[in-house]
């Protein structure tokens, strides 16, 4: 998406009142979840 785009877009959400904060994710429900295990690359 082009940089003017995104700031017309942002803009029309604050003017039309649709531009809101979201809740912050808690650090337990983060805690949670399982640890990724990314691919290991073998030489």
């Amino acid at each position: 998406m082009p940089y003017q785009t995104l700031i017309a877009s942002v803009l029309h959400k604050y003017v039309t009142g649709r531009l809101t904060e979201r809740a912050a994710k808690s650090p337990v429900s983060a805690a949670k979840r399982a640890p990724r295990q990314g691919k290991r690359r073998t030489a």
